[in-house]
């Protein structure tokens, strides 16, 4: 075989290797998007405003995503709401609601968040008219505990109530805190419930929960204190409660 004829087969030899391995490179080099697309609904009922945050996961990578409600008076926040926090998948589609309870709008501006990955996608939200509703006192906050990332507590209502929210308010805004739903409460007994937290830095505060039901009949608004607890003390203090409770549920 002549030098010519080596050198011809040498050359397809590398050119039939090197189009594979360019492809591979090709294939390994694909950029990653961390992107999201928002549907937002907004609607009233009474006194409670409902937020519907349609969210998707119109990029390639897996991130987490929570919704924020800010409401404004001229410059000052004046409400903070949070949803719960969830893991997004590419191409997921999930719901973030948000609820704020009010009567006097005016002069009021709200502007909703979505945070995904480290992105924020910002927009303005117009607050649909709200009117004052005669609310019934009907629910009753006891037993609160605090852990290192959740807050428990037993809420008490007067009636059978469904479709009951919780949402918190009257925290520092660098702490975040989750609202929450329960899905029916019934007269005289004590549901077991929890919600999400985390801070920066902790400390001992003071914060309101409000209860009330979607349409705003039943309102109640609770003080309670966040303060942890640990050790034996918790322990006792978690025995104790289930057997007040038990207690108070049978005996009223």
């Amino acid at each position: 075989m002549g030098d010519v004829m080596r050198r011809l087969i040498l050359f397809g030899l590398i050119i039939l290797f090197a189009v594979p391995v360019q492809g591979a490179l090709i294939g390994v080099n694909i950029a990653e998007k961390l992107d999201g697309d928002l549907k937002v609904m907004v609607d009233s009922e009474n006194s409670v405003m409902k937020i519907t945050n349609d969210f998707q996961n119109s990029g390639s990578v897996t991130y987490n995503a929570r919704a924020r409600l800010d409401v404004f008076d001229g410059e000052n926040i004046v409400f903070t709401g949070w949803s719960q926090e969830s893991i997004m998948k590419p191409g997921d589609i999930k719901d973030y609601t948000l609820y704020w309870v009010e009567e006097d709008t005016e002069d009021l501006t709200a502007r909703l968040r979505m945070y995904f990955g480290n992105e924020i996608s910002e927009m303005e939200i117009e607050i649909p008219p709200m009117n004052d509703v005669d609310s019934e006192d009907a629910f009753e906050v006891t037993r609160v505990r605090t852990f290192d990332d959740t807050i428990s507590f037993y809420v008490k209502s007067k009636k059978d109530i469904d479709n009951v929210i919780i949402i918190p308010e009257n925290y520092p805004l660098g702490w975040i805190i989750e609202q929450t739903e329960i899905e029916s409460i019934e007269s005289n007994q004590f549901q077991y419930t929890t919600i999400d937290f985390s801070t920066p830095e902790y400390s001992d505060i003071e914060i309101d929960i409000v209860i009330v039901s979607k349409d705003g009949t039943y309102y109640s608004r609770e003080n309670i204190m966040i303060k942890k607890e640990s050790g034996l003390a918790l322990q006792i203090n978690q025995f104790m409660d289930s057997i007040t409770i038990g207690f108070r549920s049978i005996f009223g």
